[in-house]
Formats: C-alpha cells, sequence, structure tokens
C-alpha cells in the first residue's frame, strides 16, 4: 500500500501571505517551513480551507471569485489539493435522510471548485492584500496576520506609499483586469493615482458611496470568527471604491509592486490621512 504524509497549511481568507499560510502564501516558504521536501518524496501540501478562522476585512466571505483567486494563488505554485477544516459540506438530500435541513449549499459549489486548475478554469478571481488584526485565537505570532500590510495610511507629501501583491497565475493576454482600492477619508478633491510594476493605471471608476459590512472604521476592527461580526449601520460607512484599468501585459507571475501617492488639494497639513483599507485585483 502506498502510503502519502498530508500536509496541510492554514488559509486566511485573505492572507498575502509573507506568513505561513496566508492569501497566496509562498510555497517555498511553507514547504521550508513545514518538512523538507527532498526528504519527504510522499509528502503532499495542501492549503487548508477553513470556514471559521479567517483573516479581517474578509470573515464570513466564501465567495467563489475569492476563493479561486486564494486557491488558486496556491495552486499555481505546485499545492498537491485543498484541504478542508471546520466546513459544512453536504448536499440537501442527504441532510433530509438524517432529517435535517440543508438550506445553504455555498460550500457544495466551492468544493466542488476550488480543488484543481481544472475546474477553476475560465471562473471570475480576484486577488486580495491581507489585512491586520480581526483574527480571533491569535495568542502567538504563528496565529497571527500582525506583519500583514494592511490598513495603511498614504502620506500627505504625495510620495506614494509602496505595497506588493503576489499573483502566481500565469495571466492569458487579453483576460480583464482591475486594481481596487477601497479607502477611508477619502474626499473628493483628493488625486489618488496607482502605479504597477511602474506602469500608471487608468482610474476607471470611483464609488463614493461604497458599503463594506466587514470594515469598521473608524472604530477598531473587533476580533471575528465566521460567520463574523458585521458592522450594524452601513449607511453611515464612509468608504471610497476606486478601480483602475489593468492591462494584462504588466502583470508579473510573482510579486507585483504597487505605488499609491495621493495628492491633497485641501489646507495642509490635513487633519486625516486617507486609509487604505483593501487592494485587490480582480480578473475575468
Amino acid at each position: 500500500m502506498n502510503h502519502q504524509r498530508r500536509i496541510f497549511f492554514q488559509y486566511d481568507p485573505a492572507a498575502d501571505i509573507q506568513r505561513k499560510g496566508g492569501f497566496g502564501a509562498d510555497l517555498d516558504a511553507v514547504m521550508s517551513y513545514v518538512f523538507d521536501a527532498a526528504s519527504q518524496p510522499d509528502s503532499q501540501l495542501e492549503p487548508s480551507f477553513d470556514c471559521f478562522h479567517a483573516t479581517d476585512g474578509y470573515h464570513g466571505d466564501q465567495s467563489l471569485d475569492l476563493v479561486c483567486g486564494v486557491f488558486g494563488n496556491y495552486l499555481y505554485q505546485g499545492a498537491d489539493g485543498v484541504g478542508a477544516f471546520n466546513g459544512i459540506i453536504g448536499f440537501p438530500e442527504q441532510a433530509e435522510k438524517l432529517g435535517l435541513k440543508q438550506t445553504d449549499t455555498r460550500d457544495i459549489q466551492v468544493f466542488s471548485t476550488i480543488g484543481s486548475l481544472k475546474t477553476m478554469s475560465g471562473k471570475a478571481r480576484y486577488y486580495p492584500m491581507d489585512r491586520r488584526g480581526g483574527y480571533a485565537h491569535n495568542e502567538g505570532h504563528g496565529s497571527s496576520n500582525n506583519d500583514a500590510p494592511l490598513p495603511i495610511e498614504l502620506r500627505n507629501d504625495q510620495a506614494p506609499s509602496s505595497l506588493t501583491l503576489p499573483i502566481w497565475e500565469p495571466v492569458k493576454s487579453g483576460t480583464a483586469a482591475r486594481l481596487r482600492l477601497v479607502l477611508f477619508q477619502h474626499i473628493e478633491n483628493d488625486e489618488v493615482t496607482v502605479q504597477l510594476n511602474a506602469a500608471a493605471l487608468k482610474r476607471d471608476l470611483v464609488d463614493a458611496q461604497w458599503k463594506d459590512p466587514r470594515i469598521f472604521s473608524p472604530d477598531l476592527q473587533p476580533a471575528t470568527v465566521t460567520p463574523g461580526v458585521l458592522i450594524k449601520k452601513p449607511a453611515a460607512q464612509k468608504l471610497t471604491r476606486l478601480e483602475f484599468l489593468v492591462p494584462t501585459e504588466i502583470l508579473k507571475r510573482g510579486d507585483n509592486s504597487i505605488a499609491i501617492p495621493v495628492n491633497r488639494k485641501g489646507p495642509f497639513p490635513p487633519s486625516k490621512s486617507v486609509k487604505v483599507e483593501k487592494v485587490e485585483i480582480h480578473l475575468k
């Protein structure tokens, strides 16, 4: 009998990933941390889908386009599959035989899609950047996301703030691509621009009425687990969504460098800085 050692590492729905097991984590780092691949030829590495623990700002979000981006990043780096933890998986007819009622079938779609690049093929997906905070049971560095890059306050001297977003998918020419920013304390006259891999992006959308039930600014983000705490009065939110067109030829397989400056037209120095809450690259 052929025995294989299956090694799971934690997926946090939004982790970048400089730490073990976040959004698009670098598999080389994970492999060196978990085991010596050369001496364990029968081992498998599988990122773990966990609907209970989640990084800040994406807790409770099991939308297919999000998890396709997250697990696609792992699979494109050579992960052997996807493991499941704390997942509610089952078909309604199976629940009925047990005298139960299964009304939420989202996991069925997710788990029938994210296990291979073949089943993900052609699906819309997006690649998010990790956010600090929000993660419950975070005692010890290994169970925290304190090194995550977001949120970040933009400088008031027009100098760019630099971020890195890894995308391991070899993006095909002609793929529709957009970079999305979710901002707090952005006002109408603020000129926020973006360079991706040193190329200036064309702004395509400004939505000053954007709502995100998982962003609590100006309050502190609460520690939470799925389904997570959501804001009680979304109408009172003051977020702005900006979207920029991304030519696919400037995307790189691996780390993509993002530079974001803001030119504020009001009195200097401004009393409040523009805060970047989320950075995502969406592909269709």
